[in-house]
């Protein structure tokens, strides 16, 4: 399971000058209070999961700024307005680049977050394959449904 949770990069600027991995007990005890809570409501939505929990980590917007070079520790790359929406954009946001064999992939080619950077990565396999990657996978799961039936 991954869940990202808002938080503000001013929350844990204090720590920015200090290396990676080796910041003070306070930024670890900040992060882990994130940590906590949001493990502590996750098993309140799904009791069954109590005492199944193998590990649990946490980042910080200074985790993403320093393994991402993200400016302030954003997810997300492009802006999120409407814009992105705009037909135009949809219609000239593409896998191909103009530079031969350089392929762009990841959310930004298609809509934030993590399901927009799967959707970025099967256009990316489409257009380096030169063939439709979803309807392969459509095919996939009417053999799966099909053999489960069987079973």
């Amino acid at each position: 399971m991954v869940m990202l949770v808002p938080t503000c990069y001013e929350w844990f600027e204090e720590w920015r000058d200090e290396p990676n991995g080796k910041r003070s007990s306070d930024y670890e005890t900040l992060k882990s209070s994130f940590v906590e809570a949001s493990l502590s409501v996750v098993l309140k939505l799904f009791p069954q999961l109590e005492g199944k929990v193998d590990s649990v980590t946490g980042g910080s917007p200074l985790t993403n700024q320093f393994y991402l070079a993200a400016y302030q520790g954003a997810c997300y790359g492009a802006d999120h307005d409407l814009g992105r929406l705009h037909p135009h954009a949809i219609a000239s946001i593409r896998a191909q680049s103009p530079i031969p064999n350089l392929y762009l992939t990841g959310q930004d080619i298609f809509v934030c977050g993590l399901m927009g950077a799967i959707h970025g990565a099967l256009l990316c396999s489409s257009a380096i394959l030169k063939r439709n990657v979803y309807l392969d996978l459509k095919k996939l799961g009417s053999r799966i449904q099909a053999q489960k039936k069987k079973n």
